[in-house]
């Protein structure tokens, strides 16, 4: 009877290190996972802010690609002029 209670006693404190590793494993985890999610949102805001600096650079582009092509009429223009003049 009393061998039986030593070992149910051990049993039982043996249980109870073994859940509290599983819970501190669990609790590794769980950071772990909210790391990788703040990882994600960040790369998330990231590709935003790439995606809106890309879109005002390719707009910057259409203002000097349309600002070349006026000034290659004028110099075509000039051109002209200056041909007629010989």
């Amino acid at each position: 009877m009393l061998g039986t209670i030593i070992l149910l006693s051990i049993l039982l404190v043996a249980s109870i290190f073994y859940l509290r590793k599983q819970n501190g494993e669990i609790q590794n985890l769980k950071q772990q996972h909210d790391n990788k999610k703040q990882l994600v949102t960040h790369l998330n805001d990231a590709d935003e802010s790439l995606k809106v600096e890309l879109e005002k650079r390719i707009a910057e582009i259409e203002q000097d690609k349309h600002a070349l092509a006026i000034e290659k009429e004028k110099l075509a223009e000039k051109n002209k002029k200056m041909w007629a003049m010989n």
